[in-house]
């Protein structure tokens, strides 16, 4: 046998070891990894058959498991999906529950206040930090200077400015003698400068301390009506007089405000009125009502009917039906302190949003329940209070207005059918719960109705309702009769379609109404308008209108009639809630009866 040569020997131990290198280390690739085409197209041999798998490129420990064929630990399942979430809530909550740690202010060594020498920048500085901090000591100091120690040339003039701040700073601290000291002394060197801005800021101030009647006399003094909005005047008038009427206003609607809250109802009405009597100079000057004049008439409508509120519940208790109304009357006050608002609400420029409204619906109509539907005139309740009634031909819209007014989605029931409403359906607004037992049934309901408690009336709608014609003919003369018989009616909507005006339904609804009505001077006749909505391609932007032709039709069909040129005509639409106000308006009168 021929003996391998060194060479051999040697190209033979280097391979042998390449191999079982190579060997070893393949028992540790990943399964994902050991392909023919990683490493060509040689297949390396393993030796995991015949050896342990070589320690050169693993830990001793798991070298050991692989020789004692012991499992590899597992690693930790991970948390499902739901329980991730749950952990993850539980650690937001317990992040929220816990006190953050703000850290200690630093400490500042405060400076005794030394107003002389000061600027007019560091002057109004001190003011404000006086009134952020409520310290009454630097308000006394800075009162002291400003009053005793200056004269009404400091500052260029701007005395009264500082001390317009003093004041309100002063009153909001409930320190009467400081604000009275700082107003005498504006007042005496300063009233031919005064700003309305500050003006109105310092009837705020007196207001909410509680002093009414000098902030009425700041109103007076200060912020008096410049001439050129007296007699109808106001479009010509300069940005200076249009502040001291903006300004004006809002301190007026401030005294209201709190004549309101403070249950001085008569005080709030009157003010009310005053406020109502600058709407139509505000719309001659046109002053913009989104951010010039910001009247709030939200925060007006709900202190009202909280007034209100507190008014009827000091009756409620005695069972009488017409105390708190006889009261209201002997005060020259009306039926719901609402009214108020709406009747100024109305002389100013339309701001028409729905929150108004809504507000405006919740207030005037707190309960609304139907209680009896009437066939005949001797079926109708007792004319007990004020009644309103909506007439129409059929499918014009009649129960989609009362639903409307009412802010009610269902209360009358709206058909695509016409002449649905076959029967006079009465409704019982802001009347005591279970009204419809006592009414229906006779029974005795405790309780008693509200000062403003009033009948709405929806009529069956005339003209092509599927009924026989006898049927139509007892429902002239039953309305016929209505209209001149019924004591306690008040107010009569006629209701037109806007889209094509007045047909001859309508024009014998109006004959009737002027020959019954003639010699009835308590019941008001008002045309509506309706489905405004309809005659303009996009609601949003538009809320509705009517063509002049049609208006012209409805004008020409009123005075054919005999009604006459001069009554009413209100435009509404139940989609875009258009004319709500002006219903309530007429609504009024029943609700005062």
């Amino acid at each position: 046998m021929k003996r391998p040569s060194e060479s051999n020997k040697t190209s033979f131990v280097a391979t042998a070891t390449l191999l079982l290198v190579l060997g070893g280390a393949r028992a540790f690739v990943p399964s994902t990894f050991r392909r023919t085409s990683d490493v060509g197209s040689v297949n390396l041999p393993s030796f995991r058959d015949v050896r342990p798998p070589s320690p050169l490129f693993m830990s001793t420990a798991l070298y050991q498991m692989k020789v004692n064929g012991t499992a590899a630990p597992k690693a930790s399942k991970r948390p499902s999906r739901p329980d991730r979430k749950r952990m993850e809530r539980a650690r937001k909550h317990r992040k929220k529950g816990e006190k953050k740690q703000k850290p200690p202010p630093p400490k500042v060594e405060m400076k005794p206040l030394c107003p002389e020498g000061s600027t007019l920048d560091e002057l109004y500085k001190a003011i404000k930090h006086a009134h952020k901090i409520h310290s009454e000591e630097d308000l006394e100091i800075l009162t002291e200077f400003l009053v005793h120690k200056v004269d009404a040339t400091f500052g260029y003039g701007y005395r009264g400015s500082l001390l317009s701040r003093v004041a309100v700073a002063s009153l909001s601290m409930n320190r009467l003698d400081l604000a009275e000291a700082a107003l005498d002394v504006r007042t005496r060197d300063h009233s031919g400068a005064f700003d309305p801005r500050e003006s109105a800021a310092i009837v705020r101030a007196l207001d909410r301390a509680g002093h009414m009647d000098r902030a009425e006399a700041v109103v007076r003094e200060e912020l008096a009506l410049p001439a050129v909005f007296e007699g109808g005047g106001g479009a010509e008038a300069t940005e200076e007089e249009k502040q001291v009427l903006v300004q004006r206003t809002l301190a007026l609607r401030s005294i209201a405000l709190w004549d309101f809250l403070s249950d001085d109802a008569q005080g709030g009405v009157a003010t009310m009125e005053k406020v109502a009597a600058l709407g139509p100079a505000v719309r001659r000057s046109k002053v913009d009502m989104q951010e010039d004049l910001k009247m709030n008439w939200e925060r007006l409508v709900e202190v009202a009917a909280q007034c209100d509120a507190r008014r009827r519940k000091t009756h409620a208790d005695a069972g009488d039906d017409d105390a708190a109304k006889n009261k209201n009357k002997e005060e020259g006050l009306p039926c719901n302190l609402v009214y108020s608002v709406l009747n100024t609400m109305t002389t100013f420029p339309s701001e028409n949003t729905n929150a108004i409204y809504e507000q405006l619906a919740n207030a005037l109509v707190r309960r609304v329940e139907f209680v009896t539907g009437a066939v005949s005139f001797d079926n109708l309740p007792k004319p007990d209070r004020g009644e309103v009634t909506f007439i129409g031909r059929s499918n014009v819209g009649k129960s989609s207005l009362v639903n409307m007014i009412t802010n009610r989605k269902s209360l009358a029931y709206t058909s695509k059918t016409p002449g649905k409403t076959q029967q006079y359906n009465y409704f019982a607004v802001n009347d005591k719960p279970e009204l419809a037992r006592e009414i229906r049934f006779g029974d005795t309901v405790p309780g008693a109705k509200d000062p403003d408690a009033f009948y709405l009336v929806d009529l069956p709608g005339f003209g092509f309702a599927k009924v026989p014609q006898a049927q139509r003919l007892a429902w002239s003369d039953f309305l016929a009769r209505y209209l001149r018989d019924r004591p306690n009616l008040r107010t009569v909507f006629h209701l037109v379609d806007a889209r094509h005006g007045p047909v001859a339904e309508d024009e014998n609804i109006m004959r009737l109404a002027a020959q019954e009505l003639k010699t009835r001077k308590d019941v008001q006749y008002v045309v509506v308008l309706t489905k405004a909505d309809k005659n303009v391609k996009v609601a949003q932007t538009d809320e509705g209108r009517v063509s002049k032709k049609v208006m012209e039709d409805v004008r020409g069909a009123m005075q054919r009639a005999g009604v006459g040129r001069n009554v009413p005509v209100l435009l509404t639409s139940a989609e875009t809630k258009l004319g709500r106000d002006d219903v309530w308006r007429y609504l009024r009168a029943a609700a005062e009866l």
